[in-house]
């Protein structure tokens, strides 16, 4: 398949990038940058050059079935929905765009024409989430009544992170940004997806510098099965330490402790605690799921659907729009 890439504004794309180059299904026809001063270093990772400017002269020029989307987070909704009116299937890094309108159209073409939406979210194919997956799947907690989630990451301002990051519009909102692996996570580990939005917050807690960035941010979910989700997001882990996706879930049977990187933490009720090494992983990702399903190849058991990526983008902008929209409250 003949892949052009729209945007090279983030590290994720260069690794996407390898990942393409080292698959024996695709092909990179074309790479639109329209700053390739400001982020050459992307492209140097991926060993690319850029062929357009512009993102959208290419995706109406160049023959392509998919299109890689990794502009800048505020720009990324309109060039997946002319990429989707051209008629290519969309591969995104997170998150896919920024506004719900944007998410709308897209959903709609996606659904009218035909097309896949893969989004990058990468913590399904950890051997870690898999495992807990299986785990709460076969019963070994119970039912699932309450999760905690710290998802916090390094801001870096000023030292490696992207400096449109921080321009009024570009960003998003922290919640879009980075919940929306959690929102994922729920859906993909105990089968039960967020359905509401309790209470959402998201602010600018410690960087002066740029008022309107939303460096805490944090909310409150409920799941279709009544459980309660409470996630912290925020861009306050301490640089220079490792930075962990860490979720706590207690069922009516136990809990378990599942960690990027680490062995599980399964505590059942009067029986030891049991640490489990997490499964093998299967080798698949992003693009196997994606080829497999533009070829729809019904013998292939994929880790991430279009399905599943549109609602998780879907419900990750409605927390933020929560957040965004949040009346204040009197003192008590």
């Amino acid at each position: 398949m003949r892949l052009a890439i729209a945007g090279f504004k983030h590290g994720h794309v260069a690794h996407i990038a390898r990942q393409v180059q080292a698959h024996p299904g695709f092909e990179i026809v074309a790479v639109a940058e329209d700053d390739p001063g400001s982020y050459g270093h992307f492209l140097t990772r991926a060993d690319l050059k850029p062929t357009h400017q512009s993102a959208m002269e290419m995706i109406e020029g160049v023959p392509c079935d998919v299109v890689l989307v990794g502009d800048a987070y505020g720009r990324r909704g309109p060039i997946a929905i002319r990429a989707l009116e051209c008629g290519k299937h969309i591969l995104s890094d997170k998150p896919l765009c920024t506004r719900y309108e944007e998410f709308q159209r897209i959903r709609s073409l996606a659904e009218s024409n035909k097309r896949s939406v893969i989004v990058a979210l990468t913590l399904r194919y950890g051997a870690e989430w898999r495992t807990a997956r299986r785990l709460i799947r076969e019963g070994a907690i119970g039912k699932v009544v309450s999760v905690v989630i710290f998802g916090q990451h390094p801001l870096n301002y000023r030292a490696g992170r992207p400096d449109w990051y921080f321009e009024k519009g570009m960003h998003g909102g922290t919640l879009n940004d980075l919940l929306v692996h959690g929102v994922d996570l729920m859906a993909y580990m105990t089968g039960s997806a967020v359905s509401e939005v309790v209470a959402a917050r998201a602010w600018n807690g410690g960087l002066p510098e740029v008022p309107h960035f939303q460096d805490v941010a944090q909310a409150f979910l409920r799941l279709e099965n009544g459980a309660g989700v409470l996630a912290d997001v925020s861009y306050k882990a301490p640089m220079g330490h490792p930075a962990h996706w860490s979720v706590h879930l207690s069922g009516v049977d136990g809990t378990l402790l599942v960690q990027d990187g680490s062995d599980l933490t399964l505590r059942r009720h009067n029986e030891p605690e049991k640490r489990i090494v997490p499964d093998p992983a299967p080798g698949r990702g992003l693009l196997d799921d994606l080829l497999a399903e533009v070829t729809g190849d019904e013998s292939y058991e994929p880790t991430l659907t279009t399905g599943e990526s549109l609602s998780a983008t879907g419900k990750a902008l409605l927390i933020q729009r929560a957040a965004d929209e949040a009346w204040a409250c009197e003192s008590v």
